[in-house]
Formats: structure tokens, sequence, C-alpha cells
């Protein structure tokens, strides 16, 4: 156990002894919440940093980086197509004369 975190656990486990009317002889039972709260917090504090870590764009993360601008463009607009339901490979290099972009759209 790191100092810190068991610097966390003994506050804890006073703020809930003073909580609860400051009873003797509940010292494992005040020990063992504390441990669960500030366990519980840490993982959602893990989580959280998690889902925010993913929201970034990937320029920030450092993915597209060497990436060119046509590069970038042409992954956004393949994005973009799907969202929407198109095949972006079809509508810029059709098979056949184009007949309108709606015969082109998948369907679901």
């Amino acid at each position: 156990m790191t100092p810190s975190r068991e610097d966390r656990i003994r506050q804890r486990a006073y703020e809930i002894w003073r909580r609860d009317g400051e009873p003797s002889g509940r010292e494992e039972e005040n020990w063992s919440r504390a441990v669960r709260e500030i366990d519980d917090e840490d993982h959602h504090a893990r989580r959280a940093e998690a889902q925010r870590v993913r929201r970034r764009p990937p320029d920030e993360t450092g993915r597209d980086a060497d990436l060119s601008d046509r590069d970038k463009a042409l992954r956004a607009a393949k994005a973009a197509a799907r969202r929407h339901g198109f095949d972006l490979a079809e509508l810029l290099h059709p098979r056949t004369p184009r007949a309108g972009i709606r015969s082109r759209r998948r369907q679901p």
C-alpha cells in the first residue's frame, strides 16, 4: 500500500467513525468501509480518465501526426460516409454510370 493511499484510507475511516457517532469497537468495520470507498473512488477516477483520453481527437494522441492533410481529410470523409450509410469507395469510383446517390446507399 502506498503511503498516500493508506493516509486516505485512515482519514476516511476517521470520518466514518465521526459520522457514526464515534462508537468504540468498530475499527475494523470502519477500515473496511473506508477501503471500499477509496477503491470505488479510484476505480471511477480511472474510468473517467480513460473515457477522457478516448474522446481526444486523433491529433492530440499523436496517431495522425504523420499523416498528410489529404489523408486526414480522406479519413474524415470515410467516417462521415459510414455514419450516413454510404460506401465512400463506391461513391468515388462507381462501377457503373452514376444513377444517383440513393442507389448507392447500403441497406441497414
